[in-house]
């Protein structure tokens, strides 16, 4: 199993996810930063479709 595994599923909730609840999150957007989860136009190279 790999270790990105358990984290694939963004619909669940696991130990330090940054969603838009979270303060990280809402930090960004009080000082005018973009999400990077929140692109629809940019394609994610972290991210791996399995």
């Amino acid at each position: 199993m790999s270790s990105y595994a358990p984290y694939v599923d963004r619909s669940l909730n696991f130990p330090h996810k940054i969603d838009h609840n979270d303060l990280c999150y809402k930090l960004f957007k009080v000082h005018g930063f973009t999400w990077g989860g929140d692109w629809v136009n940019s394609k994610d190279y972290k991210k791996k479709i399995i």
